[in-house]
């Protein structure tokens, strides 16, 4: 049993990157394994595997039935002439009124029962793998993106001091100039592991705080690559901090640790001048989004992706007034039931 007041928060260190990434990944892999079961458990894949059953099955059992009316009441022939033969018999035969109650005895009998059911079964675990296949896909894609946008190099995305950008003023941009003002931005950006004060190599989770106004360029070429114009981008806020890559390693959770990883974080911020914390993350999320909205994280959207993936924005006020808590702790219990986690 691990002792709670063993854990201390430390900065990360390079030697720490396979252990932060397997943590983060096993909390990728098991979102991705909620919205699986929520999407297989929703009522609109049930009537869709369904109704591609029963679909299915009167095709396959129509042809069958077909091909037999074929055989018993075809004439004798070869050629376009035998086959013209064959339709105009199913034809007559279709058309007397003993025969379709014979189509129809058919479908009943136990062997078409039989078939369907099977038929039924293959239609609900196609569906099944489909969902499935299609989840690991987005959720391999998305680990992919992380890895290509801060994950891949988590020391000089969280932890380079200081950056040479290029400002131009309006002047600069209405007369067309390319060159402009070079001013050094600080990154405020930082990177946290949890460890056990014995064993500080041994990492038990992670978190990050995020200066998004010096990273507006990657936030702004991950906006293009969404294909969104860039006339839709805000610039961030030089006062704005975001909060990402909160994971509890599952051997560790339920210890307080992503509540030490969220104080550190926000006493960090206050220091470094931010007034205000965001964080977006998955309503499937629901374990982490309960502790966000606890400690005082505020929803500011709900964002739709897809039926069965919508994203939650929330923000924290680090210099919230007495009252502004008093409001919060009141919203609370409206927050959690507005994504169904309280009822």
């Amino acid at each position: 049993m691990v002792d709670k007041s063993a854990i201390r928060i430390r900065p990360y260190t390079e030697a720490d990157r396979g252990q932060v990434h397997e943590t983060l990944f096993l909390g990728f892999s098991m979102v991705g394994d909620r919205i699986v079961q929520k999407t297989v458990r929703h009522r609109t894949t049930a009537l869709s595997i369904l109704t591609k059953s029963v679909i299915y099955t009167l095709v396959l059992e129509l042809l069958l039935v077909t091909l037999s009316a074929v055989g018993n009441n075809s004439t004798t022939g070869t050629g376009i002439g035998g086959m013209m033969g064959d339709f105009t018999a199913l034809q007559e035969a279709l058309m007397e009124p003993t025969t379709v109650q014979g189509m129809v005895g058919q479908f009943l009998k136990p062997s078409f029962l039989l078939l369907g059911a099977g038929i039924t079964v293959l239609v609900t675990l196609a569906t099944l793998y489909s969902i499935y296949s299609r989840n690991l896909k987005e959720t391999q894609a998305y680990i992919q993106g992380c890895l290509d946008e801060d994950l891949g190099d988590i020391v000089a995305y969280y932890q380079k001091d200081v950056s040479t950008v290029e400002k131009q003023d309006k002047d600069s941009k209405a007369n067309g100039n390319k060159t402009g003002q070079q001013t050094k931005k600080k990154n405020r950006s930082q990177f946290w592991v949890a460890c056990l004060e014995s064993h500080p190599q041994l990492v038990l989770g992670c978190i990050s705080l995020d200066d998004v106004a010096f990273h507006s360029e990657s936030l702004l070429s991950k906006h293009l690559k969404q294909g969104s114009p860039a006339t839709s981008f805000e610039e961030p806020s030089e006062f704005d901090a975001e909060l990402r890559r909160l994971s509890v390693h599952p051997n560790y959770r339920r210890l307080g640790i992503a509540k030490l990883l969220i104080q550190t974080l926000k006493d960090s911020a206050k220091k470094q001048g931010f007034k205000r914390v965001i964080l977006s993350t998955t309503i499937h999320q629901s374990e982490a989004l309960v502790g966000y909205i606890r400690f005082g994280f505020e929803r500011e959207k709900l964002v739709r992706i897809s039926e069965f993936f919508t994203l939650w924005y929330g923000s924290l006020k680090l210099n919230a007034t007495a009252k502004e808590v008093e409001e919060q702790k009141e919203n609370q219990a409206l927050f959690l039931k507005e994504v169904g986690l309280l009822n």
